[in-house]
């Protein structure tokens, strides 16, 4: 999810209520644009890694109960996807 400051804090701390370590971390050193990020993440991108299903049902559920959250645009995390943070 890419967002603006605000938008990321609403995200994270509905995030977090449900159990759901989230991050946000400025794009680009455009301060106006926040990406967030799901920890622990996972060293590999392939679907054979052990945390890898139960990660996606968990930001599957969470996407869908904030699509459901008043201003939260809509979007049910459905275009999330791993990817590395270094």
């Amino acid at each position: 999810m890419t967002t603006d400051l605000e938008g990321a804090r609403r995200f994270i701390d509905f995030a977090r209520a449900r159990g759901l370590e989230t991050y946000a971390v400025a794009v680009n050193n455009a301060r106006s644009r926040y990406r967030v990020y799901v920890v622990p993440g996972l060293q590999t991108r392939s679907p054979d890694h052990p945390w890898h299903a139960p990660m996606a049902a968990a930001i599957e559920a969470i996407g869908r109960e904030w699509a459901r959250e008043p201003g939260s645009g809509g979007g049910d995390l459905g275009d999330a996807y791993l990817h590395r943070y270094d």
